[in-house]
């Protein structure tokens, strides 16, 4: 009987020993995300540039694309002369 007594015991604080555990590992994976995203953002501050770069160029297409969406067609009176798609970065004598 002092057996069952002592696992009763044991038992009743599984809970709580079992969600401790889970949010001591919670907080540390809590605590490692500021110095992480720090240290991200150090290592691509030398790729900013470049990127920025990018995003002009993607942009630029985009409104390329604009343009060819909202062109009017030949049997509609239109310009049947579109604008050239050139996409950033592409080399047409590849």
């Amino acid at each position: 009987m002092e057996r069952i007594t002592e696992k009763f015991a044991r038992a009743g604080g599984v809970v709580k020993r079992v969600t401790t555990h889970i949010e001591t590992k919670l907080d540390e994976l809590i605590a490692r995300e500021a110095p992480i995203k720090d240290r991200m953002e150090r290592a691509l501050e030398p790729h900013h540039a470049h990127l920025d770069a990018d995003l002009k160029d993607l942009d630029a297409f985009e409104r390329q694309i604009s343009q060819i969406e909202n062109a009017p067609l030949a049997e509609s009176g239109g310009d049947e002369r579109l604008p050239p798609l050139d996409p950033p970065g592409y080399n047409k004598s590849v």
